[in-house]
């Protein structure tokens, strides 16, 4: 009924997931998780991964400071990606070719990526899809698409985009 916590200490990435593997993270706290490439607190490079009740907060990573979604199916419900920073782009996720992502009754908000970075948000690269059903993506910032950055196919159903910065195009959304 508690919570698991994951502390890298900022050591390094908390979770990867390489495998085409089904994978449930339920009740976790993955905090405070560096990595020197992508998906600080999550690297999730193919299979079919839930992360239910979960928050994903503090993390950072050269892309990807919360999450890596790469050649997988991923699915984000009654979470928290929060706090997260890249060095580059995709503060809080960051999807590549091949990746679908489901955000379900989940908060974005409050993630970063450089000041000349794209996505502070989500960074959703061409041939990556994200899909946000009853969500929030509030208070993340990035140079272009504070919000969400999109070269790929995103759909928003019922979805709160608030508060978000660019300092350039796209404080909301940028395709």
């Amino acid at each position: 009924s508690g919570v698991s916590t994951l502390d890298a200490e900022y050591a390094r990435r908390g979770i990867r997931i390489t495998d085409d593997v089904e994978v449930e993270v339920d009740r976790f706290l993955i905090t405070k998780a560096s990595y020197g490439n992508y998906g600080g607190g999550i690297g999730i490079e193919s299979g079919i991964v839930t992360i239910s009740n979960s928050t994903i907060t503090g993390n950072n990573a050269f892309g990807g400071g919360g999450i890596l979604v790469q050649a997988a199916d991923v699915t984000l419900v009654d979470s928290t990606v929060s706090d997260n920073q890249s060095t580059t782009h995709g503060g809080g996720i960051i999807t590549q070719a091949g990746a679908t992502l489901t955000i379900l009754r989940t908060s974005i908000r409050d993630n970063s990526s450089s000041p000349t970075g794209f996505g502070g948000g989500i960074y959703n690269l061409p041939q990556a899809f994200v899909y946000a059903y009853e969500s929030e993506l509030s208070d993340n910032d990035a140079s272009v698409g504070g919000a969400i950055y999109t070269g790929g196919d995103a759909l928003l159903t019922n979805t709160t985009i608030s508060g978000n910065l660019a300092r350039s195009s796209g404080g909301g959304i940028y395709q």
